[in-house]
C-alpha cells in the first residue's frame, strides 16, 4: 500500500494541543515510521493531511526542529502548520482563547549584551526574523474574514524561543526589545529552521492560554484546553477552503508500507498488524546506505505473551538453558514460565503485605532463582528441590535490584533503598559478606561484571558506582555524566564497557577504567528505564517509558530496530543465553518473548 500525495503536515507539542486535533478527525491511522509516530488524518477538500507531535521547544533529539525535518524529509509535505497554544501579551486588550497567526517571527534566544552611548546595560536580540510564505498568509486572511465566530483572529509577530516564559518582568523585558510582539511561543524558530531548509512554506497558529505573568497555572488545564481546540478549529476551516492540494511526481512522494526492512525505517502497527515502512523516493538525492551488520533486518516475531501477572510486571530474566522466564510484578508474585508456550509453571510468594517484587535473577547453574522485594527482604527459591526460600534482611529499606556473581553461584549483590549494595551468602542469608558505599539516594539497578571482578550499581543521584568485588567500601569509578536518575545498568561480555540508561532518556556506553563517555544514544522519547548487552557485545536493548524497546549497535549507535509489542512503559529486557531472542516486561501486565528477525 502507497500513501501518497502527503500535502499538509500539522504539527503539535503538548498532548492538548494534539487531542484537539484529534478530536476533529475521529477516524485518524497511526503510522510509525522510523522512531516517530504519525497520524495521517485523511484528506480536507483534496488535500493529504498528517500530524506529527514533536517535544517541547525547538532542541532535543525530539524537539521541533528534528521532529520536523525528519517528517519533511519522510513525507515532503509542500505546507508545515504548527497549531498550538501561546501566551498573549496585553491582557486587557487581547482576550484569552484569542488566536494568533504568525507573519514573522522574532527569536529571542540569540542576543547581544553590552552598553549603549551612556554606558548603560543593553540587550540587542540578534539573528533572523523569517517572514511566513505570502501563499500561506494569503490563505490564512481569506478565511479570517469569513470566520465569524468568537474568538478573533489576531495576525502579527510572534516571539520564539526555547525559554517557558512565567515571569512578567521577563516577558516586559522582551517587549521593550520587541513591542510589535503579539505573544510568544517555543517551537516556531525548530519550525522555520527545518521547513526553510527544505524550502516547504510553513505558518504558526497557536491560540492565548496565558498572559506569561507567573500565573500559568491558574485554571491551566481549561485554559490550554479552551487555547489549543480554538486554534485547532480555526486551522481546520483554512483548510476547508481548500487550494492545499499538491501535484507532486509520485515516485518523490510515496511512502511504502511493506515488508521491506530496516533500512531507513521502522516496524509499525496498523490497525493491530505489525508492517514495516520504508520511505521511497522521497528526497531528489539519495540517502547514505544504511550499514548491514548481521542484525535484525525483518518484523518481530512475538513468541509468547505472558499474562499470568494481575499488575505490572517489573522484572524479567531467562533461566541459563534459555528455556524459562522468570518474571516479578507489584502483584507480590515471581513467576516462571515455559520460554516457547507461555505456560505458568511454578508461582512464588515474595510477601504476604501487599508489596512490590522489583527484581529477579536466575544463578548460573540454573537451580535457584533470587527476587528483591518492597518488603525489604531479598528471598532465594531451590527450583529444583522446592520447599521454603532462604531470606535476606541486611537492608534496612525496600531492596530494589540483585544480581548474582557470575563466578560463584553462592552470592549475591543486592541494592536498596539504603543507599547500599550488599554481597551475601544466598545458600544462607546472615549478615553481609560485604557492604559498598557511595551513593546518597535509592539504589536502582546492580549488575556484576562478566569476569566477576567489579560490581557496578545505578542511582537516583544520577550516577554509576563501581567497586571492586572483593573489598568493601567506597567505589573505584563514579560515572557522573548522567542529569536524571540512572534506571538500569548492562556491562559489556568483555567487562570493559558499562551502558546505563537513564531517566534523562538516554543511554550512555562508557569505558569502565577511565569513566569517560564513549556513546550517547537518544532516539527514545521516554524515560529510559531497562538496559541489556547482547551476549555477542555487538548489540544493547533499552526499554523506555515511550513503549518501545531498540535495539541498535553497541559500537556506532545505529538504530536497527524497535520492538511496538507492549502498549505502556518497558520495565525489564534480557536477551535470551543465545542472543537471538528477547524476553520484556512492561506497566501493561505482560512479559513477552519476542524474536527481532
Amino acid at each position: 500500500m502507497k500513501v501518497q500525495n502527503i500535502d499538509v503536515l500539522l504539527v503539535t507539542v503538548t498532548e492538548v494541543e494534539a487531542r484537539a486535533i484529534l478530536n476533529v478527525f475521529p477516524n485518524s491511522q497511526t503510522h510509525h515510521i522510523g522512531d516517530q509516530t504519525y497520524r495521517d488524518l485523511g484528506t480536507v477538500k483534496g488535500a493529504r493531511i498528517f500530524m506529527v507531535q514533536s517535544e517541547m521547544g525547538p532542541g532535543g533529539p525530539a524537539g521541533s526542529t528534528l521532529t520536523i525535518e525528519e517528517a519533511i524529509r519522510l513525507l515532503n509535505p509542500s505546507t508545515v502548520i504548527m497549531v498550538g497554544i501561546a501566551f498573549g501579551i496585553a491582557e486587557g486588550k487581547q482576550n484569552m482563547g484569542e488566536i494568533l497567526v504568525s507573519t514573522l517571527l522574532i527569536p529571542y534566544d540569540l542576543q547581544r549584551v553590552g552598553t549603549n552611548s551612556k554606558s548603560a546595560y543593553e540587550i540587542l536580540l540578534r539573528g533572523d526574523r523569517p517572514s511566513v510564505s505570502h501563499r500561506l498568509l494569503q490563505r490564512f486572511r481569506a478565511a479570517a474574514n469569513d470566520w465569524k465566530i468568537p474568538p478573533t483572529v489576531e495576525f502579527g509577530s510572534l516571539l520564539t524561543g526555547a525559554k517557558l516564559i512565567d515571569n512578567q518582568d521577563f516577558r516586559d523585558q522582551l517587549l521593550r526589545l520587541t513591542p510589535e510582539a503579539i505573544g510568544g511561543e517555543m517551537e516556531g524558530s525548530g519550525l522555520y529552521a527545518a521547513a526553510q531548509r527544505k524550502k516547504v512554506d510553513w505558518i504558526v497558529v497557536k491560540a492565548i492560554c496565558d498572559w506569561a505573568d507567573g500565573n500559568k497555572s491558574q485554571d491551566k488545564k481549561q485554559r490550554q484546553q479552551r487555547a489549543a481546540e480554538n486554534a485547532a478549529r480555526f486551522t481546520i476551516a483554512v483548510l476547508e477552503q481548500g487550494g492545499f492540494e499538491t501535484s507532486r511526481n509520485p515516485s518523490r512522494r510515496g511512502v511504502l508500507i511493506g515488508l521491506s526492512g530496516l533500512a531507513g525505517a521502522g516496524a509499525v502497527i496498523v490497525g493491530g498488524g505489525l508492517l514495516y515502512l520504508k520511505a521511497v523516493g522521497i528526497d531528489q538525492h539519495p540517502s547514505t546506505p544504511t550499514p548491514s551488520p548481521t542484525a535484525p533486518s525483518t518484523p518481530a516475531t512475538t513468541l509468547i505473551v505472558y499474562k499470568g501477572h494481575s499488575a505490572s510486571v517489573t522484572s524479567v530474566c531467562w533461566s541459563p538453558d534459555g528455556t524459562r522466564i522468570a518474571s516479578t510484578g507489584y502483584d507480590t508474585t515471581i513467576q516462571v514460565c515455559n520460554a516457547f508456550q507461555g505456560g505458568n509453571l511454578l508461582t512464588y510468594t515474595q510477601n504476604t503485605k501487599g508489596l512490590a517484587v522489583w527484581s529477579v535473577a536466575w544463578s548460573p547453574n540454573g537451580h535457584s532463582i533470587a527476587a528483591a522485594g518492597a518488603d525489604q527482604t531479598a528471598k532465594v527459591w531451590n527450583v529444583t528441590k522446592g520447599g521454603n526460600p532462604i531470606v535476606y534482611s541486611g537492608h534496612h529499606d525496600q531492596v530494589t535490584a540483585l544480581a548474582w556473581s557470575p563466578t560463584n553461584s553462592q552470592l549475591i549483590a543486592s541494592g536498596s533503598g539504603d543507599t547500599t549494595v550488599q554481597v551475601w551468602n544466598a545458600l544462607q542469608g546472615g549478615n553481609p559478606l560485604l557492604t559498598f558505599t557511595g551513593h546518597t539516594d535509592s539504589i536502582t539497578s546492580v549488575a556484576w561484571s562478566p569476569n566477576g571482578r567489579y560490581i557496578a550499581a545505578g542511582s537516583v543521584d544520577k550516577t554509576v558506582m563501581v567497586w571492586d568485588a572483593t573489598i568493601e567500601g567506597n567505589p573505584i569509578i563514579r560515572y557522573t555524566h548522567h542529569s536524571e536518575e540512572v534506571k538500569g545498568i548492562a556491562w559489556s561480555p568483555d567487562s570493559m564497557r558499562l551502558a546505563s540508561g537513564s531517566y534523562d532518556n538516554t543511554v550512555q556506553v562508557w569505558d569502565v577504567l577511565s569513566a569517560t563517555l564513549l556513546l550517547t544514544y537518544s532516539r527514545h522519547t521516554g524515560h529510559v528505564n531497562p538496559v541489556d548487552w547482547s551476549p555477542n557485545g555487538r548489540y544493547i536493548a533499552s526499554g523506555s517509558w515511550d513503549k518501545t524497546v531498540h535495539i541498535w549497535d553497541a559500537t556506532g549507535g545505529l538504530h536497527l530496530f524497535t520492538y511496538t509489542g507492549h502498549s505502556d512503559h518497558i520495565n525489564s529486557v534480557k536477551w535470551s543465553p543465545g542472543g537471538n531472542l528477547l524476553a520484556s516486561g512492561s506497566v501493561d501486565n505482560t512479559a513477552r518473548v519476542w524474536r527481532p528477525s
